[in-house]
């Protein structure tokens, strides 16, 4: 899923062209983001100004909950007037160490906003809170991500509110990021898309997958290099169990759609060819599933019998 479809721009006026910081749609129509990008404009009743990523239109909504940068730093946003948005999903966090993240947010620079990513290191605590914020690692995020979602690339899920940074030589430049499952602790009508252990475990299982798929490509590559015949016919008496063991998995786990979408392949890439032509088509074959399979990962659901 494109996290930007659901990203917004907070704004202290609509006349202004000037992006404070940045929050992001969840279910039920909220917007999250943090209290600190608007604590200078914000007044008991009165209104924020925000836009969608890549629209022009501005839009106005009101404060429904704001606990200052002192205390939790969040603000939660509710539109005063209709939006045709996209929710982000959102989900606990405890099973987010060490995954890769992507981010979006809209940092003072000459551009309409700037692509993040980075890894997932963990939790810890700041000094006088008793709640722990998720410790991030990332080379682009900077002021003005403040409020982004932290979209985990493995569980494809946002598990967390971003809300700060600091950038010492010492330990270079970590940044902190509230847990969606302390957001829903402190606004329990909060709706969390969470996930079954039986979700994550099929997910997981597809990853490992994947993963063996990646290294037959990069074994295909190496092959391709010095030329060798039956080294790569070998490599591909591999591809074509690998190939059918996922998609029996992802048909018996997503569906017929989903294993529609794995076997999907363009006409010159479903013929067979020999010699150096050869090869280079598998080699579009298996590049061609495993892109594929991270869709279906990522934009099909788990069937379940039930």
């Amino acid at each position: 899923m494109d996290i930007c479809a659901g990203i917004v721009g907070i704004k202290s006026d609509p006349k202004s062209k000037t992006i404070l910081g940045t929050g992001f749609f969840v279910s039920g129509g909220l917007i999250l983001t943090c209290a600190h990008v608007i604590a200078d404009y914000y007044q008991p009743g009165g209104k924020i100004d925000f836009q969608l990523k890549g629209q022009v239109a501005e839009f106005k909504a009101n404060v429904i909950y704001f606990s200052s940068k002192s205390e939790y730093d969040l603000a939660i946003l509710k539109p005063s007037e209709e939006v045709d948005f996209t929710p982000l999903s959102i989900a606990s966090s405890q099973n987010s160490k060490g995954n890769s993240f992507s981010i979006f947010g809209y940092p003072n620079i000459n551009f309409e906003g700037l692509n993040g990513a980075g890894r997932i290191m963990g939790w810890t605590k700041e000094r006088g809170k008793d709640f722990s914020v998720l410790q991030l690692k990332s080379d682009e995020i900077t002021h003005g991500f403040s409020g982004a979602p932290i979209w985990d690339e493995k569980l494809k899920f946002v598990v967390g509110l971003l809300q700060q940074g600091i950038k010492n030589e010492d330990i270079g430049k970590p940044s902190f990021a509230l847990p969606i499952e302390f957001i829903k602790r402190i606004y329990p009508t909060l709706a969390l898309n969470v996930p079954s252990k039986n979700d994550l475990a099929i997910r997981e299982e597809l990853a490992v997958l994947i993963e063996k798929g990646d290294n037959l490509f990069q074994e295909g590559q190496r092959s391709n290099v010095v030329k060798h015949k039956q080294r790569r016919t070998e490599w591909w008496d591999k591809v074509r169990p690998w190939a059918k063991e996922t998609g029996e998995f992802i048909q018996k786990y997503f569906g017929n759609i989903g294993k529609r979408k794995f076997y999907d392949m363009t006409n010159r890439e479903k013929k067979k060819y020999s010699g150096d032509e050869g090869h280079d088509n598998r080699l579009s074959v298996l590049d061609r599933h495993l892109s594929n399979a991270r869709q279906v990962m990522d934009g099909y659901k788990i069937l379940h019998d039930e």
